[in-house]
């Protein structure tokens, strides 16, 4: 099985991907830097979530996600969040899905200030592996941290998230 991060990674640099893959000794340890950046990603999607508090949580063993994302999506659960879908050897996390007159929708839900090009090949791929398996895709969404925003009393978070179309 192949995840996202790994894909990316080998359409990065196929040598990375490689040493990633077959030397797993050279690992590096992660800096208390990187956790700090993995901290701030995983506030920020549990902030995104309370945008939608009807919404279930995928949990589980990797297999057991994948289970309970098609069991989701069959009995068409409105709002899944951290739904698994994989397709031949790809497997992708979705952030937000989210149900809208038979037809999905989901959200990329990132700790930037703007829209990079890594999110943009990040939507692709979820929004191919999503079709692969079948969906009926509305829209995709890049939910990210609006930088103008000024915090006064009580966090409003439809004013502290930018929604960025990129259907298209």
């Amino acid at each position: 099985m192949i995840y996202k991060s790994e894909f990316f990674r080998g359409t990065h640099c196929s040598k990375a991907w490689w040493l990633f893959q077959e030397r797993t000794e050279l690992k590096a340890s992660r800096s208390d830097e990187r956790d700090v950046f993995q901290l701030a990603a995983i506030e920020t999607t549990k902030k995104a979530r309370e945008l939608y508090p009807q919404g279930i949580k995928v949990s589980g063993t990797t297999q057991q996600k994948i289970e309970q994302t098609l069991h989701a999506v069959q009995n068409k659960t409105s709002i899944i969040f951290n739904a698994h879908f994989q397709w031949e050897e790809v497997l992708v996390t979705v952030d937000i899905l989210i149900l809208e007159k038979n037809s999905w929708s989901f959200l990329l839900v990132k700790s930037a200030a703007k829209k990079k090009r890594k999110h943009l090949r990040d939507a692709a791929l979820q929004w191919n592996v999503l079709k692969a398996k079948g969906l009926s895709l509305n829209t995709v969404c890049l939910l990210h941290i609006n930088t103008s925003y000024v915090l006064e009393k009580k966090l409003d978070l439809n004013q502290f998230f930018t929604r960025l179309d990129m259907t298209a």
